[in-house]
């Protein structure tokens, strides 16, 4: 969403592929005046999959100086982030840069051996969103799995820890892992008992 004489109400970016760029650029504007440009939530661009993890305006090179940024990024249930150019001062050549990454996602699997049933974890974060913080898993054919998404971490870092509630009767605890799926390598630490 845009606001500002000469600006439209809304445009769409498209950038492909990982680390993709696509960009509008608008001209002609008015000297002193506010604008404002707003990432919005939408379809499957939402918080659920994506965070922006940062945005910057810059005054491009041999462009007069003098216009008043204020980037702000937001990362909620409707909005990315907002800049505010006030004022846009004449002359000005300004790129906003809006930097979005994708969540992280764990993919907890659970497998069962002789049955099945229905097992309860609790999850929680040091920072972000978790898309459930009460996960359960029901095993068809000896195996299920839940996705958690940690949203809002802007490109930053979080500890993420989960824990199995004991498992009824007849199942016991034998074994648990975490794999980089990327790397194949083990990943976090691993505690549990028998």
């Amino acid at each position: 969403n845009a606001t500002g004489t000469g600006l439209p109400a809304s445009f769409t970016l498209n950038p492909t592929g990982s680390g993709g760029t696509a960009q509008q650029t608008f001209s002609n504007l008015t000297p002193g005046a506010s604008y404002s440009v707003t990432e919005i939530v939408t379809g499957t661009v939402n918080n659920a999959n994506y965070s922006l993890a940062s945005l910057s305006c810059v005054d491009n090179a041999g462009a007069p100086t003098g216009s008043v940024f204020a980037p702000t990024v937001v990362n909620n249930a409707t909005t990315f982030g907002t800049v505010t150019i006030n004022p846009l001062v004449a002359g000005a050549n300004v790129t906003c840069t809006f930097v979005d990454v994708v969540n992280p996602r764990i993919t907890m699997i659970k497998q069962t051996t002789g049955g099945n049933g229905t097992f309860g974890f609790t999850a929680s974060t040091t920072a972000g969103n978790l898309t459930s913080t009460a996960p359960s898993i029901t095993t068809t054919s000896g195996s299920g799995f839940f996705e958690q998404r940690i949203a809002g971490l802007g490109g930053g870092s979080a500890t993420v820890t989960f824990t199995e509630n004991a498992p009824a009767s007849p199942f016991v605890f034998t074994s648990l892992s975490c794999v980089n799926v990327a790397t194949g390598a083990t990943v976090g630490t691993v505690t549990g008992r028998q």
